[in-house]
Formats: structure tokens, C-alpha cells, sequence
């Protein structure tokens, strides 16, 4: 009997040890350096298929506004339809994309999650492009260019009021504040006019053409669309850098003032806890000090950068504090803290928008949108050291967001 199974087992058995070795191969494989660095390619792919869907969506955008006027104020259903389920695409596809950038490359399915989030985003550009197609087929035929161009005119001298008369803010400005300071306002508002200019520009020449069915006006009046979006794009940047600016100027002496107090805490605190623990808060303290006494003169004309500086101080002391505070002395310093830390996180978010808006990679957009996340968290949060904590993630990630978009400009082909 034994001799009649024998020949089975052993047949069996040795095509279980081979599967099990072929399963150890296959992970020891997917494992390999080799297959992270096809899997980190593959997130790459995701992520510039993200950032081509997030462009369509903008263009979709231009061509939605442009057609404002050949359907009364009402968006086209076909392409809005279209442009509706692609940001939904592309909303959950960057949220998806975070998860896979914090992952480490070694996870066996994120090549195979990166690849299934590229097909997605790509087939979402495909629809949308489609919709965009047929949708400017039926402008081409129907649009009322006489009412397209009233329209524009009337937004650009909109505009054009609203930024006011040209170097009057970039005036006061310098006569109040740091070059480096004031190029948060003055960049974007020069970057506002130059769109303004090339907007009317288009709109020039889609005058001249409208008498002419040979022409491209329909062209023209998309370059005026896209480049008056521009304009408004960065004169609400302008704008909030510019106020930023006269507050984070008023708020200065007080988070000066508020920081030395927390300095003095401290430094009380050393009484209070073993030799060695003290020897670092006295560090600590006499760094913070140094670095307060470095920012004070510049408050009056590096405000935001001031603000910034001492949130930064901040997070120092409160590392070197950690555990030796009460749970009140936390939640005090947190108070005080997280005024200034907000202001910090909306300056810094401004000016990452301004470099994302640039151009820049699905990284740059998904930090952004991570601060922005962040933000909205501490405003909307009930307990202030859960707030203040929140207030941090959004410095650090709009800090990231910047350098990413501005690496990627400087290492762009």
C-alpha cells in the first residue's frame, strides 16, 4: 500500500516545495531594487497623468468662461458634465497619489495601485478632451462673437479698476518695507498687468476679425479668456500678500513681545526639573534669545519674515520644554503660539500657490493641497493644541510644495 502512495507524495510534494519556492522568488523579486525603482516609476507616470488631468480641467475651465455669453451665464452641459466627473477623477486620484508617495517603494502593490491610478487619469484626460472637442465644434458654429468680445471687454476694464492706477501700492510699499517683503505684492501685481496687457492684446486682434469668417477669432478669444484668468489669478494673490503684509506689520512687536515672554517660562522652568534637563532648556533659551534678538530689528520691515522666524523659535522651545511643561503650561504656550503660526501658514501657502500656479509637478500639487487641508483643520479645530499641531503640518507642507515647484522649474526640460 505505502509503496503505491509513496510514488505520489513524493510527486506531490515536490510540486508544493516548488511552488513555495516559485511564491519566495516572486516576492524576493518584487523586492529587488530593480522592482522599487519600476515601482517609483510608476508613481511617477501616475502623478504626471494627474498633472495633465489638472491642466485639461484648467482649459476646460477657460473654455466654460468663454462660452458664458453664448449661453446666457449658463455652462454647457456636455462639457460641464465632463469637467464635473474629471475633478472628481483628479481630486480622489491626488488623495490616492498621497497615499502612494508615503508608502516605501518596497510595497509589493504599488506598482500595480500607481498603474491602475495612471489609467484612470488618463481616461479621464481622454473624456474631457472629447467632451472639449465637440463642445468647441459647436462654438465654432454657433458662438456669438459680438457678445463674446462685450463681455471680455467689460471684464478687463473690470480688472484693470480693480488693480487701481499702476505703482501706487508698489510705492508704499517701498517706502515702508524690504525689497524681499514687498516682491510678495509687487511680483504678482507686475505678473497681473502683463496678463492684463496680453488679454487685451488677443482681444485686439479678435476685433479686427470679426468681420472676417475666414479668421480664427474663436482663437483669439480663448488667448483673451485664458490670459485674463491669469491676471485675476494673480491679483487675488496680489491682494492677499498685500494685506498679509500690513497685518503681519501690526501683529509683529506683539509676537515679539509674546516670545520673549514664553522665553522667561522657560527659563523659570529649569527649577523645576533634574540638572541635566536643565542644562538643555538653558541652552535652548539662550538660543531662542539670540535668535529673537536677531528678528526684532527687522520687524518694522520684514514683518512676515519676522512672523515666520518666531514661529519657528517657537517650535524649538516647545521641543526643548517637552514633557517638563504642565499640561496648563501647554496649552498656554499653544495659545499663544498659534496666532502667529496661522499667520505663518496663510503667508506661506500664498506664496505656494503662486509657484504651483507656475507650473509643477503632482508632488508641488499634492503638498499644496495638504497644507491647504491642514489649515482648514486648525481653523476648524475645537482643542488649541490640536490646532496649533495642525498649524505646523500646513507650514511644513506649503514649505514643501514651494521647493518642490521651484526645483521642478529649475530642472525643467
Amino acid at each position: 500500500m505505502w509503496e503505491a502512495i509513496y510514488p505520489s507524495l513524493i510527486i506531490f510534494g515536490g510540486t508544493a516545495v516548488a511552488i513555495t519556492a516559485l511564491t519566495w522568488i516572486v516576492r524576493r523579486v518584487r523586492r529587488r531594487p530593480s522592482a522599487a525603482v519600476a515601482a517609483e516609476a510608476a508613481r511617477e507616470d501616475a502623478g504626471g497623468a494627474l498633472v495633465r488631468l489638472d491642466d485639461a480641467i484648467a482649459e476646460a475651465d477657460i473654455e466654460l468662461g468663454l462660452a458664458g455669453a453664448v449661453y446666457g451665464g449658463r455652462e454647457p452641459a456636455l462639457l460641464a458634465r465632463a469637467r464635473l466627473r474629471a475633478v472628481q477623477v483628479r481630486d480622489d486620484g491626488f488623495a490616492r497619489h498621497r497615499e502612494l508617495s508615503d508608502a516605501p517603494p518596497a510595497v509589493p502593490t504599488l506598482r500595480q495601485r500607481s498603474e491602475r491610478l495612471r489609467t484612470e487619469a488618463e481616461s479621464a484626460v481622454a473624456e474631457l478632451e472629447a467632451a472639449r472637442e465637440q463642445h468647441a465644434a459647436w462654438l465654432r458654429r454657433n458662438a456669438d462673437a459680438p457678445r463674446q468680445i462685450t463681455a471680455l471687454r467689460r471684464r478687463i476694464t473690470e480688472v484693470t479698476e480693480q488693480l487701481g492706477e499702476p505703482g501706487v501700492r508698489e510705492r508704499e510699499l517701498a517706502e515702508r518695507f524690504a525689497q524681499d517683503e514687498a516682491k510678495n505684492t509687487t511680483e504678482p501685481l507686475g505678473a497681473a498687468r502683463r496678463h492684463l496687457e496680453a488679454a487685451e492684446q488677443a482681444l485686439l486682434a479678435a476685433e479686427e476679425m470679426r468681420t472676417d469668417p475666414t479668421q480664427p477669432i474663436l482663437e483669439r478669444l480663448t488667448d483673451a479668456e485664458r490670459a485674463l484668468r491669469d491676471a485675476e489669478r494673480a491679483m487675488q494673490s496680489a491682494d492677499q500678500a498685500y494685506e498679509q503684509t500690513r497685518a503681519a506689520a501690526n501683529a509683529a512687536p506683539a509676537e515679539i513681545a509674546s516670545v520673549r515672554a514664553e522665553i522667561r517660562r522657560v527659563v523659570a522652568l529649569q527649577r523645576e526639573v533634574p540638572p541635566v534637563a536643565a542644562a538643555r532648556l538653558g541652552e535652548a533659551a539662550e538660543a531662542a534669545t539670540a535668535a529673537v534678538d536677531a528678528l526684532e530689528p527687522r520687524a518694522a520691515t520684514e514683518p512676515s519674515a519676522v512672523i515666520a522666524g518666531v514661529t519657528r523659535v517657537r517650535d524649538r522651545l516647545d521641543l526643548a520644554a517637552g514633557d517638563a511643561r504642565t499640561a496648563r503650561a501647554r496649552l498656554d504656550g499653544a495659545k499663544n503660539a498659534l496666532p502667529g503660526t496661522l499667520a505663518t501658514a496663510r503667508m506661506l501657502i500664498g506664496r505656494a500657490e503662486q509657484a504651483v500656479a507656475a507650473g509643477s509637478s503632482a508632488e508641488a500639487r499634492i503638498r499644496l493641497a495638504s497644507a491647504r487641508d491642514e489649515l482648514a483643520r486648525a481653523r476648524n479645530a475645537d482643542d488649541v493644541v490640536a490646532a496649533l499641531d495642525a498649524a505646523r503640518r500646513a507650514v511644513r507642507h506649503a514649505e514643501d510644495a514651494d521647493a518642490l515647484a521651484a526645483f521642478g522649474r529649475a530642472h525643467r526640460i
